[in-house]
C-alpha cells in the first residue's frame, strides 16, 4: 500500500489587493465578528442592514477629481479599492449564509482557481435582504466581481481585468402615521402592523427573499477595467 501524501489535500493561497503589491493571507481568526457584515462597528444605517450608512470616523474622500457625492452606500458595495487578486495552488471556495430572526438574510459566495501558475480568475457574489421593523422598510443589495490575473512566464508583464456591478434597493415609508402607538403596544403586538405614510401596506414581512421596492430608492452601477503594466526592474531571486 502507499503511503498517504499528507500535503495532497493542502492549500496555499494569498492575495493582493488592487493598488497594493503586498501579499497578505486569508484571516481566519475571530476578531472582529463583523467581519460577515459589510460594515463594522464604526457606521450606523437607518434601522436596517441595506438602507443609507454613514461613518462615525472622520473618513475625507483622497480621490482627485469631481465626485457627485453619493455614498450613502460605499459600506455595502464592492470596489476597485476593496478588490483581491488571489493566487493559489488549489480550487478555493468559500460560501457563507445567515438568516436573522426577522427575516434577514446574508449570502456570500467567492471561488478563485489559478488555471495555470501565471493565470488565476476569482468570483464573488454577496446578497443582503433585510425586511425591517416597519412596513415598507425593506432594503436589498447586490453585489457581483468577476476578476483575472495574467503574468508572463518572466513576470515582467501583467494584464488585470476587473468588472464589478452593484445594485442598492431601499424603500422609505415616510414615517409612522401614529408614532405614539408604540408606546402602547402590548406583548402579542409588533411595531410591523403600525400603518406607515407612504408605500403599500399591503406588503408583509416574512418572505426573506421579498426584494420589491414599491417606493424608494434604487441605485445600479457597474464598473469595467482592464489595466496592462510592464515591470523592468529586477527579477526576484
Amino acid at each position: 500500500m502507499a503511503r498517504r501524501d499528507r500535503y495532497a489535500d493542502s492549500i496555499t493561497i494569498f492575495f493582493k489587493y488592487y493598488d497594493s503589491s503586498a501579499n497578505r493571507t486569508l484571516d481566519s481568526s475571530i476578531n472582529d465578528y463583523y467581519k460577515r457584515f459589510p460594515f463594522d462597528w464604526t457606521y450606523n444605517h437607518l434601522g436596517n442592514m441595506g438602507t443609507a450608512a454613514q461613518s462615525l470616523v472622520f473618513r475625507p474622500l483622497m480621490q482627485a477629481g469631481w465626485d457627485p457625492g453619493f455614498h450613502q452606500y460605499d459600506i455595502y458595495n464592492f470596489s476597485l479599492q476593496n478588490t483581491r487578486f488571489f493566487q493559489t495552488t488549489r480550487p478555493y471556495t468559500e460560501f457563507g449564509y445567515a438568516l436573522g430572526k426577522r427575516s434577514e438574510q446574508l449570502i456570500d459566495i467567492i471561488h478563485t482557481q489559478n488555471r495555470k501558475d501565471n493565470f488565476n480568475f476569482s468570483i464573488e457574489y454577496r446578497f443582503n435582504n433585510s425586511q425591517g421593523d416597519y412596513q415598507v422598510q425593506n432594503a436589498t443589495v447586490n453585489n457581483l466581481r468577476l476578476t483575472a490575473q495574467y503574468k508572463s512566464r518572466n513576470r515582467k508583464y501583467g494584464l488585470q481585468f476587473i468588472y464589478l456591478s452593484n445594485k442598492n434597493a431601499s424603500s422609505e415609508n415616510g414615517g409612522l402615521i401614529n408614532p405614539a402607538r408604540l408606546d402602547s403596544l402590548n406583548n402579542i403586538d409588533d411595531p410591523f402592523t403600525q400603518p406607515t405614510r407612504i408605500g403599500n401596506p399591503a406588503v408583509r414581512r416574512g418572505n426573506p427573499f421579498n426584494t420589491t421596492v414599491f417606493t424608494g430608492n434604487t441605485y445600479k452601477y457597474s464598473t469595467l477595467l482592464v489595466r496592462h503594466y510592464l515591470d523592468f526592474g529586477k527579477k526576484d531571486s
